[in-house]
């Protein structure tokens, strides 16, 4: 990725897609970029 661009970015709500999220991202080698949607709002994690 060259470019981070908002359709980059994903968005996750439980910690189960969270875990998913980050294997997938650590197996091809790619630093972790992600948005929580929390009560509160989104958050950056």
């Amino acid at each position: 990725m060259d470019q981070l661009a908002p359709h980059h970015v994903p968005v996750y709500e439980t910690s189960d897609q969270r875990h998913d999220l980050w294997d997938r991202c650590e197996d091809r080698g790619q630093p972790v970029v992600a948005i929580r949607d929390a009560r509160r709002g989104f958050r950056n994690c």
